[in-house]
């Protein structure tokens, strides 16, 4: 079996209580005393997410996500010719509908966005994990009356993501995740179509020069068609979840790392289901791992199939956390 190098987040945390309530007050009265108490809130929840993680023994560490809303908010608000127009509902694989639509509006300059919402001052001493959105997905995910054209605005948000990259590289992030889950999506096929072909081109733009882990990691969708397209490109690690079908994905991972969200975190689980969770989680990614044909020296972590925040309570998001670490001890021979 491949050698099972503990978990990793693949999205968000829930947000804990303090800083919901943070975040609240301060959309109902944005004074800057409200402003500095979610600023602190926000640092807060970041550093217990990094306890968690840390606590389970997870060798790439994120801060939850604490930062921001949601993944696009930073690049509708960051980015010269991109606005936000408000909530949408398409974002694949949630329920939740507070995701931003960002507007192109004009040209998109190169700028680095990821290093504003990032909250790094809460990853000091540890191996530092980055999670954005991927190019495809950008351009998937916007309203766009100035490229009119789905792989001109992939490549326009490429240039920018590479210099999120290369900025957080100069503050000592070792690990940049593009998170993928729409151009593996069924309702977004057509215009998918047009991406697929140099969407392996794309990401290399984005990781040019990087010496750190790199990755793409793909949920709410079968990931396998559009593996082959990142055998030869700038990644060192490629992840997917339970929707890709393993039998068709396995020989993409040849001398890269595998991330398998394997835990669907994309709903919340009854109190008998939470209890048994772990066992049948561990026997799930064995069988899996087996089906994907991996050499005995791949090395594979066991993630979240996506971002924990839609499970809605903070408490389940910490329980569904402490059970994948227990399903990686099992897998490891440990528990």
């Amino acid at each position: 079996m491949a050698i099972i190098r503990g978990g990793q987040l693949t999205g968000r945390f829930s947000w804990t209580p303090g800083l919901t309530e943070a975040a609240r007050r301060y959309t109902r009265e944005k004074t800057e005393e409200n402003l500095a108490r979610l600023e602190e809130a926000k640092l807060e929840a970041a550093r217990e997410a990094v306890a968690l993680q840390s606590s389970y023994g997870f060798e790439f560490i994120t801060d939850g996500g604490a930062g921001v809303v949601d993944v696009f908010t930073p690049y509708a608000e960051g980015l010269e010719g991109v606005s936000s127009g408000g909530n949408i509902d398409k974002y694949p694989g949630t329920r939740n509908s507070y995701f931003h639509t960002p507007v192109v509006t004009g040209e998109i300059r190169p700028k680095g966005v990821a290093a504003r919402f990032l909250l790094a001052s809460a990853l000091e001493g540890r191996n530092k994990k980055a999670i954005l959105p991927s190019p495809a997905a950008l351009s998937l995910a916007s309203e766009d009356s100035h490229y009119r054209s789905p792989e001109k605005l992939m490549f326009a948000y490429a240039e920018v993501l590479r210099e999120d990259v290369r900025d957080l590289a100069a503050s000592g992030f070792g690990f940049v995740q593009l998170t993928e889950c729409f151009i593996n999506n069924a309702r977004f096929a057509k215009a998918a179509a047009r991406l697929a072909p140099r969407f392996g081109e794309c990401v290399s733009l984005v990781f040019q020069g990087f010496q750190g882990a790199s990755c793409v990691y793909f949920h709410a969708g079968d990931a396998s068609p559009f593996l082959p397209a990142l055998e030869d490109a700038r990644v060192t690690t490629v992840g997917f979840d339970f929707n890709t079908d393993p039998s068709a994905a396995g020989g993409s991972l040849e001398g890269k790392r595998a991330v398998l969200g394997l835990q669907n975190s994309t709903r919340k689980l009854p109190g008998e289901w939470l209890e048994e969770e772990p066992v049948a989680l561990a026997a799930r990614a064995r069988e899996y791992v087996k089906r994907l044909g991996l050499g005995e020296d791949a090395e594979v972590f066991l993630a979240p199939s996506q971002d924990y925040d839609g499970l809605q309570t903070y408490p389940q998001a910490k329980r569904r956390l402490d059970n994948l670490a227990k399903a990686i001890r099992l897998l490891e021979g440990r528990a």
